[in-house]
């Protein structure tokens, strides 16, 4: 007879948890505000290999405690020419967070981490929700560019109503990403799933 044995393995998220967080941030001198509701916008490029977002800090001019409502989308292109409309944009994030006052990080945490694929670059959008962001007039009418090893952004814009016309440019988005290299697909199988073990009498 035989019996099967079904081992519930570590989920993906405990590698998260357990691994330390890189992270990449812009910088966090707000020096003007878009509309609560509204939305920033950037391309993100990821350098090497794919990477999963653990979480954000961003940048808000709300009052100290005001509870933030986060989402994150991209795009497969970039974010320029499309940001006055959701087509062609997929959500992949959802968080929340509090927050902590002008030109100080607010956490973000997400509901579930989320992956970008490697050697891509894509638009991304955020809004906070029912709150303002803070962010930063670029200079010179030309985008802004931060980098490190993995990942690099090139900033972005800004509308009043969250993929809505009028867009402001150009406006460099206040915050930090938090990310680990994405687990490989053998990861995947050998700790995110399940494992059978058979036994035989």
């Amino acid at each position: 007879m035989k019996k099967t044995i079904v081992i519930a393995a570590l989920a993906c998220t405990a590698i998260a948890s357990t691994a330390a967080a890189q992270s990449l941030t812009t910088l966090f001198a707000g020096n003007n505000l878009g509309n609560a509701g509204g939305g920033v916008y950037f391309d993100i490029t990821t350098v090497g290999g794919a990477i999963q977002v653990l979480g954000f800090d961003v940048n808000t001019g709300a009052a100290v405690g005001t509870a933030i409502a986060f989402e994150v989308w991209t795009h497969p292109v970039t974010w320029d020419g499309f940001h006055n409309s959701s087509a062609g944009w997929t959500r992949v994030g959802v968080g929340t967070g509090t927050a902590a006052g002008m030109d100080i990080p607010s956490a973000i945490t997400l509901n579930a981490p989320f992956t970008l694929p490697g050697g891509t670059t894509l638009g991304m959008a955020i809004t906070l929700g029912t709150v303002a962001h803070a962010y930063t007039n670029g200079a010179g009418g030309l985008a802004q560019t931060f980098s490190n090893a993995e990942l690099s952004m090139t900033l972005g814009g800004a509308t009043n109503v969250f993929f809505g016309a009028g867009r402001f440019f150009p406006r460099v988005w206040n915050g930090t990403i938090y990310y680990i290299p994405a687990p490989s697909s053998l990861a995947l199988l050998g700790l995110g799933g399940l494992v059978a073990v058979r036994r035989r009498r």
